[in-house]
């Protein structure tokens, strides 16, 4: 069984190494992505791509979230006891209900939790939570066994950046 990470929605920004780690989670036996079962998770993350100025990044985002909707073994659904708003510590209620107990944030000084990470680690509901920044999940996830192919063109052309994921 595939890994199950659990991605902070602070990490859909449109810096192109973000836009490329979240191509990482597809293909066959790749790592999931672990969400609440009431999909506030997926709500978060709606939002944040909404929110992005850049059309073509925030298309490409849009177009990997109907991708994953379509494909539901790449989400590993975490029960969540309460549909409260719990705000940003649901990515941390998730993440703790994970075999790996691993949380992807954008930059590990500058996340919400920041003052609480001691060597990478946060306690969270007794339990200790590891968790990584992107460069660093990129890292771990691309030595995964795939090929990844980016393609950046120029800046003056619009920004568009491609990934292929060969498996």
């Amino acid at each position: 069984m595939a890994a199950a990470y659990t991605v902070s929605h602070c990490v859909l920004t449109e810096e192109r190494r973000c836009y490329c780690l979240v191509g990482l989670f597809l293909g066959d036996n790749k790592p999931k992505i672990a969400i609440d079962s009431h999909n506030i998770i997926v709500d978060k993350y709606t939002q944040q791509i909404l929110s992005m100025t850049d059309k073509t990044i925030r298309f490409g985002f849009l177009a990997w979230m109907d991708f994953m909707s379509k494909a539901p073994e790449k989400w590993l659904k975490v029960k969540i006891e309460s549909r409260n708003d719990i705000g940003d510590d649901i990515f941390l209620k998730v993440c703790s209900a994970t075999a790996n107990k691993t949380l992807i944030v954008y930059d590990i000084d500058n996340c919400k939790w920041a003052a609480s990470i001691k060597d990478g680690l946060y306690c969270f509901n007794n339990n200790d939570l590891k968790v990584i920044d992107v460069q660093d999940a990129y890292e771990r996830l691309s030595n995964s066994g795939q090929t990844v192919i980016n393609i950046s063109p120029t800046d003056n052309a619009k920004n568009k950046n491609i990934t292929t994921i060969i498996n």
